[in-house]
């Protein structure tokens, strides 16, 4: 109890690092949902504690990214329209900018804006491989925001989700290995047996 308790208070205090721990929980769980529905739940409750603990640390752009990252959860497991949910996304981009404009504090500003870009094309894709890639391409942006901004907790869910999405990327890729090299068997079989009918029937024909 004491151990948690200090976990909590390391990063100013228990109010904002008790979000922050959610949030890091959100990140560890949701790389490995294989439902696309339910990994977009969990990034929502992630967002909603994460935009909390930014607030709470003073970085307004971060927890902005966080609140628009939260209506684009919302809007993608409500909308069924696949092509309103694009178009929502695209306006909700806008709308991020302009947050980090009014937000504007140098460099953490721009960190957070671009890796919010980012979130925003992540979660316009269909399959949550291709969410987990685009994910981690924008894990550098986030890293170095959460350095320049001192946020521990940022830091922690940085190094969770770089290390979560390799592993969920590397099991889906074994996985197609595997598929193919069982499609590739399949059809070397089936030529092979091709192939001995033919010989087999022009050795009938010569004979």
């Amino acid at each position: 109890m004491q151990l948690t308790t200090t976990l909590l208070s390391f990063n100013g205090d228990i109010a904002r690092g008790l979000p922050g721990a959610l949030g890091v929980l959100a990140v560890l769980t949701w790389p490995h949902v294989r439902r696309i529905e339910l990994a977009v739940a969990i990034q929502f409750a992630g967002a909603i504690a994460f935009g909390t603990y930014f607030a709470r640390g003073g970085s307004s752009t971060a927890a902005a990214c966080c609140a628009i990252s939260a209506a684009q959860l919302l809007v993608a497991g409500t909308v069924r329209d696949r092509m309103l949910v694009r178009l929502l996304f695209a306006e909700s981009a806008v709308l991020l900018v302009l947050f980090a404009v009014c937000t504007w504090n140098g460099t953490p500003s721009a960190l957070a804006m671009m890796g919010g870009l980012f979130g925003t094309l992540a979660r316009m894709q269909s399959s949550t491989a291709r969410m987990k890639a685009v994910f981690l391409a924008a894990a550098p942006l986030w890293l170095a925001h959460n350095v320049a901004t001192g946020s521990v907790f940022g830091l922690a869910v940085d190094v969770v989700s770089v290390a979560s999405n390799v592993v969920g990327l590397r099991a889906k890729a074994r996985s197609t290995y595997r598929s193919l090299q069982e499609r590739l068997s399949s059809r070397a079989s089936a030529a092979a047996a091709f192939d001995q009918s033919c010989i087999g029937r022009a050795v009938q024909q010569r004979s």
